[in-house]
């Protein structure tokens, strides 16, 4: 199991999501500010969005470790018409850092980040 340090992808957003919901799943202020499956829910949705958000945005840097799979030769999978496919391996975001980048003072009047 190699980790490999990448930089994110926009389609990584989903994953940076889960991994930040299941740090705090039992955090009680998280719990209390976001009581019920529901609402949690749509904090899940924020994150995902936010995610997205930070990777367009030069003033974030963030980046992703991937569990890399040993190397093997690739697994072979029929398809319908009973031809043979190799299948790439899956590479699973496993944890993820950000940082926030100084604001030129150029643009620092005109910066605007969502809550």
């Amino acid at each position: 199991m190699p980790l490999i340090l990448t930089e994110t992808q926009e389609a990584d957003a989903p994953r940076i999501a889960e991994i930040h919901m299941a740090a705090f799943h039992d955090n009680a202020m998280l719990l209390a500010q976001f009581p019920t499956s529901a609402i949690r829910a749509g904090l899940f949705n924020t994150l995902v969005q936010k995610a997205g958000d930070e990777v367009r945005d030069p003033q974030w840097t963030v980046l992703v470790v991937r569990d890399e799979p040993e190397f093997q030769p690739q697994q072979q999978t029929k398809t319908e018409d009973s031809s043979e496919v190799g299948q790439d391996p899956v590479r699973v975001v496993v944890s993820f850092a950000k940082w926030s980048r100084p604001i030129e003072e150029s643009r620092a009047k005109s910066y605007f980040e969502a809550p």
